[in-house]
């Protein structure tokens, strides 16, 4: 599973330390899921495995809101949030995710694309959305065109959330002085986008190659690095954080 570490502005315990905690989590996850065998017939397991999957997540969810002693308000959307818990749950242990994490520039806040610290490269990803086998065309002005059985409509340019993603990212790592490549995804796994003239260092990643994509994400054998964690450990010392003592009722 991959390692949610942050959302939005909620206070992570991975801001403390993300070191001990990406460790602690896998840790956690394989004492978790032995007990769980030895506590289940051989029948029951695929049964097991989806409640077990189901309450690793909600655990990831109070990881990424709270400390020992803080905690941040958590929007109940999030416990069932589709998309992060897809891959949350399919992903493996080393990709640390970031879900639109609120960031602190200039003393005001901004928040990104969704980001993914893979052990050798950093994601920053677009996902789109519409009804089965629609169509999204790239224009050259702020809004792109979303085609399908009920017509057209204007979605607002997914380019300018992935540039402010990257700018975001290689102005909070540039001390760093690591050579970690920074890509560019636009995610459309139910339809097709059509953007011939888009720059070569964005990624489309549509109906037509997602599942090939999405088997080479779950199939890297790379385990986490150090310098993915300096760059998490940056990011992170980067976000906003909001949150009340849990001690002070």
């Amino acid at each position: 599973m991959a390692q949610v570490i942050k959302i939005e502005d909620y206070i992570s315990r991975y801001e403390i330390d993300p070191y001990r905690y990406t460790n602690q989590f896998i840790r956690y996850k394989k004492l978790q899921w032995e007990e769980l065998k030895n506590k289940s017939e051989s029948d029951h397991l695929e049964q097991m495995k989806k409640q077990f999957l189901d309450k690793i997540f909600q655990n990831q969810i109070i990881w990424a809101s709270s400390t020992v002693r803080s905690q941040s308000f958590v929007d109940e959307k999030y416990y069932s949030d589709s998309t992060l818990k897809y891959f949350a749950q399919r992903f493996p242990d080393q990709y640390l995710f970031m879900y639109y994490p609120v960031f602190s520039i200039k003393k005001a806040p901004m928040q990104a694309e969704i980001i993914i610290l893979c052990p050798t490269e950093i994601l920053c990803i677009s996902f789109l959305e519409g009804e089965k086998d629609e169509v999204i065309i790239a224009t050259d002005d702020h809004f792109w065109i979303q085609r399908g059985t009920k017509g057209e409509q204007k979605i607002l340019s997914p380019i300018t959330g992935l540039k402010r993603t990257e700018g975001i990212i290689k102005s909070s790592i540039k001390d760093l002085h690591i050579e970690m490549p920074i890509k560019k995804l636009l995610i459309y796994s139910d339809g097709y986008i059509h953007a011939p003239d888009l720059p070569l260092d964005y990624k489309i990643v549509d109906k037509r190659e997602y599942e090939e994509w999405f088997y080479r994400m779950r199939q890297n054998p790379s385990p986490i690095k150090h310098n993915q964690l300096k760059v998490a450990k940056t990011l992170l010392s980067n976000c906003l954080s909001t949150s009340y003592d849990r001690f002070d009722f």
